[in-house]
């Protein structure tokens, strides 16, 4: 559920609930649905993730040296834009070959007019733009919104329809689902702290 939406349940007695607000909790569900399948989800992500906002300075470069990745760049961005700004974004300019998440990183830093321009030159070649992943297609609609003009708003518009439109056609596993379901319910010791 969104923060703030609210939902009705007909009978508490007989429901059971778990509430999920917090990384230390998707990391325990994660963990456990990932249980014996090694490798799929990695230590280093609860060193990383989890433990990032208490790492001194030192820890962290050696960590960053260490994991180095769009998604521990990307991590960085949203949750330490300090360090992002001092260490990742030198880093991201510093490459050669740039990806398209190098080139949203970069179009949140110092220059941003010269990734904002490649990023919606991107989005008017419709096979280039569909051929991004799930998050980048995101990303892409997210830039053509907040810094396009009038036509590459609707270039965005067609890109999240075509986001929702593969969303949709996927298959629902509802053995999953309910794998997922009965784990987060079975982790009851989540709510404790």
């Amino acid at each position: 559920m969104k923060e703030g939406q609210k939902t009705h349940i007909e009978d508490i007695t007989s429901s059971k609930i778990q509430v999920i607000d917090n990384a230390e909790k998707i990391y325990a569900v994660a963990k456990e649905l990932h249980r014996g399948t090694e490798g799929k989800i990695g230590e280093h992500i609860d060193s990383l993730f989890l433990m990032w906002p208490t790492f001194d300075r030192s820890k962290k470069l050696k960590q960053f040296s260490k994991y180095a990745s769009h998604e521990l760049n990307f991590f960085l961005f949203k949750r330490d834009p300090e360090f992002f700004t001092e260490v990742v974004l030198p880093f991201v300019k510093s490459k050669m070959e740039k990806s398209f998440i190098d080139w949203y990183l970069l179009s949140n830093g110092d220059q941003p007019n010269e990734w904002v321009k490649k990023i919606l030159a991107f989005v008017e070649i419709e096979s280039l733009s569909q051929s991004l992943n799930m998050l980048e297609g995101c990303l892409m609609v997210e830039v053509c919104l907040d810094k396009g003009e009038a036509h590459h708003k609707e270039k965005a518009k067609g890109l999240a329809q075509f986001i929702v439109n593969g969303i949709s056609k996927e298959e629902t596993n509802f053995d999953q689902q309910n794998r997922i379901f009965d784990t987060v319910l079975s982790l009851s010791g989540l709510d404790k702290e």
